[in-house]
């Protein structure tokens, strides 16, 4: 994932200076508690959508080839519902997966730190429904090719 220019790696000591920063007022500590609750439901969500695609590839190594083999629908069907499912799963790691730090922006004035973090929060939002519609698009395809296989029996 790129950096953004404000990024810079920081010592502990140098973290928890800025977080004593954000905490010692009121408003901002505040702000950040939201965030965090933001940015963890986010991340637990997209959990789910990992583990749901987890669940997919793992049945598919069982039944997949015996699904494909049973019709060209099949074939195509789980292989294009297994594409959209590996797509959701990357747009998971580059957004709500991927860990940025909040003290990497020290330095810079807390309204713009905040700033930068809801547009984080806006940014990681929009890449977990962008995975749930590709899962869900994914698996429509991958259960249309176990219907076919079902039909095809």
């Amino acid at each position: 994932m790129m950096k953004n220019k404000e990024d810079k790696n920081l010592s502990p000591r140098n973290e928890m200076d800025f977080l004593r920063e954000v905490l010692k007022d009121p408003f901002y500590s505040q702000v950040y508690t939201m965030l965090k609750a933001d940015f963890q439901a986010i991340y637990t969500h997209s959990q789910g959508i990992m583990g749901l695609a987890t669940i997919c590839l793992t049945i598919t190594g069982f039944s997949g080839p015996r699904i494909a083999a049973s019709s060209v629908f099949s074939r195509f069907s789980i292989a294009i519902g297994l594409a959209l499912v590996i797509l959701s799963v990357f747009f998971l790691l580059l957004g709500p997966i991927y860990p940025k730090w909040m003290s990497n922006l020290k330095g810079l004035e807390l309204q713009r730190v905040f700033s930068i973090y809801f547009q984080r929060r806006d940014s990681r939002t929009f890449k977990y429904r962008l995975a749930l519609v590709t899962l869900v698009i994914g698996l429509s395809f991958y259960v249309a090719s176990v219907i076919g296989y079902l039909l095809s029996l």
